[in-house]
């Protein structure tokens, strides 16, 4: 049996003060990245910005130095250790919104209780998780999609705990709308992109402001 990898979490900022912007490693490894998946990856799907891969390579360091959105990348730690970035996996993680008139009934439910008509007419923020992405140098078993999204979610709820917030949100392919069902998603039916992809929203709820704020504030 293979051992497992250690994984740490960094935002793409940090490794360019790490490793300086023109650095080869951290340019190699930017470069070297393949999702496991590119047609089923989930992302922002915006002129090429839908390839996980070209954006990496190509968008993602302009991106984060206007701050249009930030980029966390998964990475093997005993690489980084010896000055290689080996990417096991990456997501984005922006700022949106939404019509409340979009939302479904129970989302709206459960942002005010009983008083769901106080949202009419209203935008409500929310945190968009873009460009979820695996490397296929790893196995399903050693690292998946649940697991990204278990590290995008924690940064998601760690800037709600601080800024407020009550929605996060993903776009993914027909096929992925399942998947993301049975980890808590509800889809906006009426919020597609052009028919390409459709809108997942979950609620960040009380509780993990609360586990979160201690983290954060500890």
């Amino acid at each position: 049996m293979s051992q497992m990898r250690e994984l740490c979490l960094y935002r793409l900022s940090e490794l360019i003060d790490m490793f300086d912007e023109g650095a080869s490693p951290l340019l190699d490894g930017l470069r070297a990245f393949s999702c496991r998946n590119a047609a089923a990856c989930e992302g922002d799907a915006t002129k090429d910005a839908n390839d996980p891969n070209l954006y990496l390579r190509s968008y993602a360091l302009e991106d984060e130095q206007y701050l249009r959105c930030v980029t966390y990348l998964v990475l093997d730690f005993e690489s980084l250790n010896e000055g290689r970035v080996e990417i096991i996996g990456y997501f984005t993680l922006s700022l949106g919104q939404f019509d409340s008139t979009v939302l479904p009934d129970e989302v709206r439910a459960m942002l005010l209780g009983s008083d769901a008509s106080r949202l009419a007419g209203k935008y409500v923020p929310a945190y968009l998780i873009a460009q979820l992405a695996c490397s296929e140098s790893v196995s399903h078993e050693e690292f998946n999609g649940a697991s990204l999204l278990n590290f995008a979610e924690s940064m998601v709820k760690r800037a709600a705990a601080i800024a407020g917030g009550s929605l996060m949100y993903l776009e993914c392919g027909d096929v992925l709308v399942p998947y993301y069902q049975n980890l808590g998603y509800v889809e906006l039916k009426e919020w597609g992109r052009d028919g390409l992809l459709r809108t997942m929203v979950k609620l960040i709820r009380v509780d993990d402001y609360e586990d979160d704020m201690a983290s954060v504030f500890c």
